[in-house]
């Protein structure tokens, strides 16, 4: 990881054929479409590349801190699916179940 905070690109490609496999089943396991997986895989990936200096062994390993990565780059994506799949119908319910006023601010 310091190799990597570096800027080295071998570092990193190393790493990231080490522990790959590993990322993606995690994001799969949660998300449970292969698409989705191989993206938040990039994601996790890509946030080492920036932030790998933050990196602290003391609070454990480098596997599990890209594990928890991967988990909340999944967990934010099932958050934002499920906004997207709400049907225009449900979303009008939900405005309907609301109080006009308190929506406006009164």
């Amino acid at each position: 990881l310091r190799r990597i905070a570096l800027h080295s690109e071998s570092a990193l490609e190393m790493l990231f054929d080490e522990t790959r496999a590993l990322v993606f089943s995690e994001a799969l396991r949660i998300v449970s479409f292969a698409a989705d997986a191989e993206e938040i895989t990039s994601d996790v990936f890509a946030r080492l590349w920036t932030a790998a200096g933050t990196f602290n062994p003391q609070r454990g390993s480098v596997g599990g801190w890209l594990l928890g990565v991967a988990r909340n780059k999944a967990l934010d994506r099932l958050r934002s699916r499920g906004v997207r799949e709400r049907s225009p119908a449900e979303l009008l319910r939900q405005c309907d179940r609301q109080d006009p006023e308190s929506m406006l601010g009164l």
